[in-house]
């Protein structure tokens, strides 16, 4: 995976029962964490993701990803 749209994309797929999917770099953060990518995942029947089922994407993520760039999956803010 190399673009956000990719992560955001295989994520979906992973984890199909989502309300939303955010992905942001971590050049976004403030302050920067380069090398990270941010994924935040809306269940559709709960506030937030499990740690088991974040492990668990993390996982099947790491098979996709280049070496150099890290997935974080944080749970959303719902306002």
């Amino acid at each position: 995976m190399v673009t956000l749209n990719d992560y955001k994309a295989k994520v979906s797929e992973y984890y199909p029962n989502a309300d939303a999917v955010a992905v942001w770099g971590g050049e976004d953060n403030d302050p920067p964490e380069y090398g990270k990518v941010f994924i935040a995942i809306k269940p559709s029947d709960a506030a937030a993701l499990t740690s088991i089922t974040k492990e668990d994407i993390r996982k099947k993520l790491s098979d996709y990803r280049v070496a150099s760039i890290t997935p974080q999956i944080v749970d959303p803010s719902i306002l």
